[in-house]
């Protein structure tokens, strides 16, 4: 079907970066100045703008990606999505590029913080300190997910009721919720253990974390991704480049 989403990606002159929400906006278009960038409100449409943009190629010859969180999605399901042209940044949401080591570094140096190392190393500890605070809700959350996913691929065979039900318990006894959640959290345990604060960012969704490194820097609140913004559109002390660093190149 040739969806609203995919009409309105399809208007424009320049290539296109179909995005999920226009939170994203702001951010993708310092970071893909030769490209226009819609946000089209799901991962879903997206997919599907991206589609449509490319199977019409010879009539507007203009390449067309899309970009989508991370999120809770695995290696599989993005790899997928890559080969269609939909590509997801290296941290779990958008917000959290604003939490990568080289964002961080550039921000204190711009506001002059005497030892920005040591201030960075400040923030990192407290990102995985709420991190082992939630460790529990993302493996409930990344479980609830995958089964989501895995239940949504069962194809429903059998010629008739007896042959659908073994089918549907044959698929259905195959996932096991319990082996993933503890599978998610002993890699959340494991991060932690082991200070992997880039495993941290790249799958830890909490829409609240990036305003609350604020107080690091005397910021109230709503202020830190401003200043963030600011930062980046001046290019100073590499803030883009640390951007850059986590987002496909298209």
């Amino acid at each position: 079907t040739f969806s609203l989403g995919a009409c309105y990606a399809l208007n424009t002159k320049s290539p296109t970066v179909p995005v999920q929400g226009s939170h994203d906006l702001e951010i993708y278009q310092m970071a893909y100045p030769g490209y226009t960038v819609k946000p089209l409100g799901s991962c879903e449409k997206v997919l599907e703008a991206v589609k449509v943009f490319s199977s019409l190629e010879s009539l507007h010859h203009l390449a067309c990606c899309g970009i989508v969180d991370r999120d809770y999605r695995g290696e599989d399901e993005l790899a997928s999505y890559r080969r269609h042209g939909v590509f997801a940044p290296q941290v779990a949401e958008v917000e959290n590029l604003f939490l990568v080591e080289g964002v961080l570094l550039a921000v204190a140096r711009w506001m002059h913080v005497v030892d920005p190392e040591a201030k960075v190393w400040e923030i990192k500890a407290w990102v995985i300190g709420e991190f082992d605070k939630f460790k529990e809700k993302f493996a409930l959350e990344s479980t609830r997910y995958h089964v989501n996913m895995a239940l949504n691929s069962f194809g429903g065979g059998g010629n008739n009721l007896e042959g659908y039900l073994e089918e549907f318990h044959q698929f259905t006894s195959s996932i096991d919720p319990a082996a993933i959640y503890a599978e998610k959290l002993a890699d959340a345990t494991k991060a932690i253990q082991e200070e992997d604060f880039d495993w941290v960012v790249r799958n830890f969704n909490h829409k609240s974390l990036v305003n609350q490194v604020g107080k690091f820097f005397d910021l109230k609140p709503t202020s830190f991704s401003d200043k963030v913004k600011t930062l980046v559109r001046s290019g100073e002390f590499g803030s883009l480049e640390a951007i850059l660093q986590h987002l496909p190149s298209l």
